[in-house]
């Protein structure tokens, strides 16, 4: 089960930094949204940590 949680949040965390390159390369990038973005990265960082540090 923790094996399948951690690769859930790499997902998660992955698609999160894709939406933030894609937001830093638009003309017009909205500054709010990006720091939304990597505020909900850095939660998921520490939740996939957690998981890490319970599986060892």
């Amino acid at each position: 089960m923790a094996v399948s949680h951690i690769r859930a949040l790499q997902k998660k965390h992955d698609k999160i930094e894709a939406r933030i390159h894609e937001e830093l390369g638009h003309p017009a990038r909205d500054e709010q949204t990006i720091k939304k973005l990597k505020l909900e990265r850095l939660y998921v960082q520490e939740q996939l940590e957690k998981e890490r540090l319970q599986t060892h």
